[in-house]
C-alpha cells in the first residue's frame, strides 16, 4: 500500500509505515486460566490508561484513601540521577528520587505482597511528581528494567509487560512449590 494511502487510514500524525488488520477476539466467551494474574480490569487497562491520559485525569488528592493497606507501591522508572546529572528539570522530583530505592524488577519478591500498586508513567511526560511523592510517603520502590545500547526508556506497554510477567512468574513458582497446579 502506498504511504500516502496509509496516511489516509491512520489517525497518527506521522504514520510509521506499518499497518495491520486484526480480528477482535470474543471476550465474552473468554475463560481465565488458573495462572491468570488478579489484575483489576486487565482487559480494559490500555483503554483506561489512554482515556485517563486524554482527559488529564487528576485524582491524587484522594489516592491515599483509595489504596488498600497493606499495599506495596512500585514505580517503573529507568530515570538515573547522579550528582553530575541534569536529567531532571525539577529539583523537587530529583529530591524524591534520591529517597526512593531503585531495584531491578526481578530483584523484588512479589509473592510476599498482599496488594501491588504499579505506577507506570506516560511515554512523553514520564512519572509525575505526585507519583514520586506518593511512593516516598508510602515507602515505595522504583523498579528498573535494565536496558542496553544507550536506550533510556521502554514503551509503556512493554515496561508493563516485563514487570507484570515477572510478577506472574513468581506467583506461579510459589503456587507450584506449594503443590497447587
Amino acid at each position: 500500500m502506498p504511504y500516502s494511502e496509509m496516511q489516509t487510514w491512520s489517525d497518527l500524525t506521522t504514520n510509521p509505515g506499518i499497518m495491520g488488520i486484526f480480528k477482535v477476539p470474543d471476550t465474552e466467551s473468554f475463560k481465565a486460566g488458573a495462572d491468570t494474574l488478579p489484575l483489576t480490569e486487565p482487559n480494559n487497562l490500555g483503554s483506561i490508561l489512554r482515556t485517563c491520559s486524554e482527559l488529564d485525569v487528576n485524582n491524587w488528592d484522594d489516592i491515599k484513601e483509595t489504596i488498600g493497606l497493606p499495599s506495596n507501591i512500585y514505580i517503573a522508572d529507568n530515570t538515573v540521577i547522579s550528582s553530575h546529572s541534569n536529567d531532571m528539570e525539577n529539583n523537587d522530583i530529583s529530591d524524591f528520587l534520591h529517597t526512593i530505592p531503585v531495584l531491578p524488577y526481578y530483584g523484588i519478591d512479589f509473592t510476599t505482597n498482599q496488594h501491588i500498586i504499579l505506577i507506570i508513567g506516560g511515554e512523553t511526560e514520564g512519572i509525575s511528581e505526585e507519583s514520586y511523592k506518593l511512593a516516598a510517603t508510602l515507602n515505595g520502590v522504583r523498579l528498573n528494567v535494565p536496558l542496553s545500547n544507550n536506550v533510556d526508556s521502554l514503551n509503556t506497554g512493554t515496561a508493563l509487560g516485563v514487570i507484570v510477567f515477572e510478577i506472574k512468574r513468581q506467583l506461579l513458582s510459589l503456587r507450584q512449590s506449594n503443590g497447587k497446579k
